[in-house]
């Protein structure tokens, strides 16, 4: 038995927007790709800021603010 049958039923009880649920991300991804500017941010100087990653120790490691 594949995992998506498991996942959205079998039989006659199958889900019937298993196939809209699974196109979702793709569309939605897509969309915000093509609609948006991803850039680094800029300092006063108009300079391009690259954030370094600082992250929490501990068991549950969370990234810092900057």
């Amino acid at each position: 038995m594949k995992k998506m049958s498991i996942v959205f039923g079998f039989g006659r009880r199958i889900f019937p927007g298993r196939y809209f649920v699974q196109g979702t991300p793709f569309s939605t991804i897509a969309t915000f790709l093509a609609t948006c500017h991803i850039l680094p941010g800029l300092d006063e100087d108009r300079r391009v800021v690259k954030p370094e990653p600082k992250y929490s120790s501990g068991t549950i490691s969370i990234p810092k603010e900057f």
